[in-house]
């Protein structure tokens, strides 16, 4: 919980760029859930870790609370964090959306060269 202003501050500050926070919460019922989510001022998307008929997001990916993974612009998970200060969190994800940038001018300046 305590570093879920961490995590908005991250939100805002990337909301135009190559990169989404996305939260996983251990709430029973999707009202409860939707309840946290209003009352923390979360804006993300937050998924409910039980899923009828699956496997837990947290038992899939090998990751329990808390937990931060960092997923780059490919979809690889690049980092899990299971306890991180946050300025440690906030150098990883800007140098990952720095990394994704990069990567998109390349791309950009390749498509319009001459073959």
């Amino acid at each position: 919980m305590k570093l879920i202003p961490h995590e908005r501050e991250i939100a805002t500050q990337h909301a135009d760029d190559p990169f989404i926070l996305l939260g996983v919460n251990a709430d029973q019922t999707d009202d409860e859930t939707l309840k946290r989510l209003a009352s923390l001022n979360i804006p993300w998307p937050s998924f409910r870790d039980i899923r009828p008929g699956q496997k837990p997001i947290s038992e899939e990916w090998q990751a329990y609370f808390p937990t931060v993974l960092l997923i780059d612009h490919k979809g690889i998970m690049r980092k899990p964090f299971s306890a991180l200060s946050p300025a440690v969190m906030m150098k990883a994800v800007d140098d990952l959306v720095n990394e994704a940038k990069a990567e998109a001018q390349k791309v950009t300046v390749n498509v319009g060269a001459p073959q």
